[in-house]
């Protein structure tokens, strides 16, 4: 049996496309889990209508804490060998759980996705179907793309959750699927790769990241991402190069949209030489680049908040 969590909160408006997709699979052993994480709008109640209507829906109200720990009140209460998660605006294709649960002998398996905005459909690339002894540069290649790192358009074997104790970190607010993913990667021998986009990412009304960052928990955040992929990288003896390049660049593409949003410059220059002091600004290989780079920061800070506020303002 496979256990669909869908984590919730105010998400009335695609909420029954997400749950009639579920319960349309051609797959029919799942339980569906909607835990409502303290929706404000009506999302609780059609909840509430579903598990009237279908047996595999159960239903599990909660105050707001955030999609890790919604998502984590899910696995405490799911009961299948195998786990998916789905975000309650996405939708699955029919043949989604049908798809992923052919392969044998596997520890992970990925869906394709399909990106949807305003009813243009993108899809990214999609590899082979193919059931992989862990191909290093193919887990090294695939775990550098955004969605590989996220829980959804995934099946994870629940023995390894549990015999791990693997929960989302609800601490972090950013990275924490890619956290969750790499702590997952350290028990896993075989991946199986669908050759299908089968999940359907509904990209129309997504909201932009608006976490507030500080020097402080944005380096934990790096860290634990970082020791994380060593724990991975001794146990295969391999270094993952193009993840880690993929991680920095999204940290660093962090740090950029946080800079650009500080309307003012006394709190750019604070900032700016704040995230400096603790290590938490990558520089490119070349020196003369961080040398530059270290100097505007540093010396000419007016230079760097004039360069952002021009990008935020176009």
């Amino acid at each position: 049996m496979v256990s669909v969590i869908v984590p919730i909160y105010n998400s009335e408006k695609y909420l029954k496309r997400c749950v009639d997709s579920i319960l349309s699979q051609t797959f029919s052993d799942f339980e569906l889990l909607l835990v409502d994480d303290g929706s404000t709008d009506g999302s609780g109640s059609i909840c509430d209508e579903y598990s009237v209507k279908d047996s595999r829906v159960r239903v599990f109200h909660k105050e707001n804490g955030g999609v890790s720990s919604a998502r984590n009140l899910g696995l405490d209460n799911a009961r299948g060998e195998w786990i998916t998660f789905v975000d309650s605006d996405d939708y699955l294709e029919e043949s989604f759980l049908a798809e992923l649960s052919v392969f044998e002998d596997v520890d992970w398996v990925v869906s394709g996705v399909s990106f949807v905005n305003n009813g243009v459909v993108f899809v990214p690339p999609l590899i082979e179907k193919i059931r992989v002894d862990v191909d290093l540069p193919l887990i090294d290649s695939q775990l550098s793309k955004d969605y590989f790192r996220t829980p959804w358009a995934k099946l994870y074997k629940h023995s390894i959750i549990l015999q791990n104790n693997l929960r989302f970190d609800s601490c972090l607010y950013i990275g924490e699927d890619t956290e969750f993913n790499l702590r997952y990667m350290q028990s896993v021998e075989c991946v199986g790769f669908s050759s299908e986009a089968l999940y359907c990412y509904n990209d129309d009304e997504k909201q932009p990241y608006k976490y507030v960052m500080n020097p402080e928990s944005y380096q934990r955040h790096i860290s634990l991402l970082l020791e994380d992929l060593d724990v991975l990288s001794r146990k295969y003896c391999y270094e993952f190069p193009v993840l880690r390049g993929s991680l920095k660049g999204y940290f660093k593409g962090l740090l950029f949209l946080h800079l650009s949003g500080l309307r003012k410059y006394a709190s750019f220059k604070k900032e700016a030489i704040s995230f400096r002091k603790y290590g938490c600004i990558w520089y490119e290989a070349s020196k003369l680049n961080e040398l530059f780079k270290t100097c505007i920061i540093k010396y000419l800070p007016f230079l760097a908040y004039a360069y952002f506020k021009r990008l935020n303002d176009r």
